[in-house]
């Protein structure tokens, strides 16, 4: 049977994998950019809407490309907060079980409702 060590050790590895998945979404300035390009993009199909011209393909992909970006930056944030809330979960729940078991000389005892032997 894993001991709390192993899980703790397997969570780290967890967590630090997720935050790898997401730190490539952290770059504030990359997500500002992403999006003043999509505004520009944005504005571009607008005008060739009012001008009543084609809207060139390239163009719509440029667009959906940026949209999907801004949505993964978007996803990330709220993967990150969701881990985050999760990991507080944890602390806060580990935090009142442990005031919650019973000292005994010291030592705290897991496993059973009997104080450790001398």
């Amino acid at each position: 049977m894993p001991s709390a060590q192993d899980h703790i050790a397997r969570l780290q590895v967890l967590l630090d994998e997720i935050e790898q998945h997401l730190s490539r979404y952290d770059e504030a300035e990359r997500r500002e950019e992403v999006y003043y390009q999509l505004r520009s993009v944005e504005q571009s199909i607008q005008r060739l809407q009012k001008k009543g011209m084609p809207i060139p393909d390239g163009l719509r992909r440029t667009k959906l490309e940026l949209m999907q970006q801004l949505e993964a930056y978007e996803q990330a944030r709220h993967l990150r907060k969701e881990a985050l809330a999760h990991c507080r979960q944890f602390v806060a729940a580990h935090k009142s079980s442990r005031q919650r078991l019973p000292r005994h000389g010291g030592q705290l005892n897991l496993f059973d409702d009997q104080p450790p032997q001398p």
